[in-house]
């Protein structure tokens, strides 16, 4: 059992503490390598703790369910069949042993799957998959083993949006309207035949932010390595940042719409190279050309530039800025394991550049985006604290400070009353 856990505490009257008879705590644990289960306890009495339900991989309504690598993520929603409001669990199908030796892509044989069961039963609500299912997409062939996203569009509680990347290089968005059908599709195609394959083994980080020209988009960033060959090295890998223009409702068809009338997920093409950072470091034209293409594109990517350099957890955005590690194996025998290093990035959102003057130079230029942590191997995920009462905010990687990333939520807000006399 090494898995992820996660939790639901229903808090009827908000007061953080469990009251018996009105509220419950239940725990969700997968196997990750262990096998192919998830399984809930009852917690809410803590010294008597109780198995709520199992499901078990590769039968009845799971047999498209693989390795359980995926958090069960708690959300609710609105039931497909009877509209009644409903706790869920959302996660993704899972990992095919398939895989294990290669870091290339090839189709998988299971873990091509969306589910979202009921968070007290267990019971299967709702599933994407090749076939067989809810939602049937043939182009579902690859593994899925990272963790969905949920978006709440509207912040009322129920979740509108989920995404998902898989092992195909392809991420995934469906949606999920109030009244409706529930709809999801390919909105891009990362795996290229120029950059090479990219495995999306972290899970998708999406916010709503805010264009230069004022426009609400939905930012779906995510980082591409092989989390299963951590040490290998001959893959370059890259991390991108894809901008939705449907915000609040489901798209018409998913992808973008080309010159021909017809709809294909978003490539390499449509995103902006932002690995020179022409937009601080080039001369005046590459400066407004890289901020042409930024205002006509949708999105931008950062390709790795150490060997073997790849994104195995996922970002943190906040106030407009994005957060994310990597890891760099080193070389290694059977003798000496070779740690490798880990690096925290600090960029601005909207086009890739560095944050500050991290290296100390005095000039701000591509070399600021990164710094090395001091904590060797595989990092943690990024997490923010808030130390002080000012605002102020700390970006932690485990237990090593990020520094100062001039992260600050609160804003000064001027007003005026005039006296209707």
């Amino acid at each position: 059992m090494d898995g992820y856990l996660s939790g639901w505490f229903s808090d009827s009257n908000s007061n953080g503490i469990i009251d018996k008879g009105t509220d419950h705590f239940y725990l969700y644990a997968g196997m990750r390598r262990g096998g192919r289960d998830y399984h809930a306890l009852d917690i809410t009495d803590k010294g008597n703790p109780k198995l709520l339900w199992s499901i078990h991989g590769g039968t009845g309504d799971f047999s498209e369910l693989g390795q359980s690598w995926s958090k069960q993520v708690h959300g609710r929603m609105h039931h497909p069949t009877t509209g009644k409001l409903t706790d869920v669990l959302v996660f993704s199908g899972g990992f095919d042993e398939i895989h294990d030796g290669s870091a290339t892509r090839h189709e998988s044989t299971m873990g091509r799957a969306i589910y979202i069961v009921d968070a007290q039963s267990g019971k299967l609500i709702w599933n994407a998959a090749p076939s067989d299912a809810s939602l049937a997409l043939a182009d579902m062939k690859y593994s899925i083993p990272a963790t969905p996203a949920l978006l709440d569009v509207d912040s009322d509680g129920i979740f509108d949006q989920i995404y998902a990347g898989d092992l195909g290089g392809q991420v995934w968005r469906f949606d999920f309207p109030a009244n409706g059908e529930i709809t999801g599709g390919i909105i891009a195609t990362l795996t290229d035949t120029d950059l090479g394959e990219k495995l999306l083994f972290s899970s998708p980080d999406v916010s709503l932010i805010q264009t230069p020209e004022s426009e609400l988009r939905v930012a779906v960033s995510i980082g591409s390595g092989a989390r299963h060959q951590p040490l290998y090295q001959a893959q370059r890998n890259a991390f991108y940042v894809i901008l939705q223009d449907d915000v609040r409702q489901a798209p018409k068809e998913y992808g973008i719409k080309r010159d021909n009338n017809k709809y294909t997920p978003v490539t390499h093409d449509d995103l902006v190279d932002v690995t020179d950072n022409d937009i601080q470091d080039g001369n005046a034209l590459e400066m407004q050309n890289a901020e042409n293409q930024l205002a006509q594109q949708h999105g931008w990517y950062l390709n790795m530039e150490g060997l073997g350099e790849k994104i195995l957890n996922p970002s943190l955005t906040i106030d407009h800025k994005i957060i994310f590690t990597s890891y760099v194996p080193e070389a290694h025998s059977a003798c000496d394991g070779g740690l490798g290093n880990s690096y925290l990035y600090a960029l601005n959102i909207v086009d890739g550049t560095p944050l500050g003057d991290i290296d100390g130079d005095d000039d701000i230029t591509k070399s600021d985006r990164r710094k090395e942590l001091k904590t060797p191997g595989i990092s943690a995920t990024p997490s923010i604290v808030f130390p002080t009462d000012d605002g102020e905010v700390q970006v932690m990687v485990g237990r090593e400070s990020a520094g100062d990333l001039d992260i600050n939520l609160l804003r000064r807000t001027y007003w005026s009353e005039v006296p209707d006399y």
